[in-house]
């Protein structure tokens, strides 16, 4: 067995869903299922042995599972995997790859010019974009954004945008706790293609 496909059944094990797709081709059944409102996932019953991820995208929601641990090329990377096969990526709570049916970017090497401007080096599918360069002006805010969509009380958060180059993409946001932990981020793909994590279920200390 692969292992996105030991990965998948880990998922559909820990999530207790029984329609997993063989083919992966619905893309975020995880929660198309449950997807008539937020709250069926926020409220599904949760395994105290296993970590969880809310990721909203489109303004539709799944949680995903912690399979464990990779090395990458912003250090130790967090795999979180879907029923359906959808993998996502963080490293230090900042979203680093997201693979599913249509859609696979990762990031491959970042670098930072002075205190405040950092360029991305990314590969994206479809049109195969290998090598793209993103670079942002990366700043504090000193209040939350507007357009965040994080769950749970915001009291003590510190809040930084990467505001990219590329007019197409709408500034990233993330959230960092006291300990100057990410525990909430939120980026744009392409124009039309966004989402936000968050470690589940909210907790201002515990970091993705």
């Amino acid at each position: 067995m692969s292992s996105r496909a030991l990965a998948t059944a880990v998922a559909c094990v820990s999530l207790g869903l029984t329609a997993c797709s063989p083919t992966m081709r619905a893309g975020w059944q995880t929660v198309e299922q449950a997807w008539g409102t937020p709250a069926p996932v926020r409220h599904t019953a949760l395994s105290p042995a296993l970590r969880y991820l809310l990721v909203q995208q489109q303004g539709r929601e799944a949680l995903l599972v912690w399979v464990g641990d990779e090395p990458g090329p912003l250090g130790t990377t967090s795999v979180w995997v879907g029923a359906d096969g959808v993998v996502l990526r963080t490293a230090q709570g900042r979203l680093v790859g997201v693979a599913e049916p249509t859609r696979n970017w990762r990031l491959i090497r970042q670098a930072a010019t002075g205190s405040s401007t950092v360029t991305d080096i990314v590969d994206v599918q479809p049109g195969h974009r290998i090598g793209l360069r993103q670079t942002g002006q990366r700043e504090a805010l000193s209040t939350a954004p507007t357009a965040h969509r994080f769950v749970g009380d915001t009291r003590g958060l510190r809040w930084e945008e990467d505001r990219w180059a590329d007019a197409s993409l709408p500034p990233g946001h993330v959230a960092l706790n006291a300990q100057n932990q990410v525990v909430y981020g939120q980026r744009c793909l392409a124009a039309d293609w966004c989402l936000s994590w968050q470690a589940w279920p909210a907790d201002p200390k515990i970091s993705p």
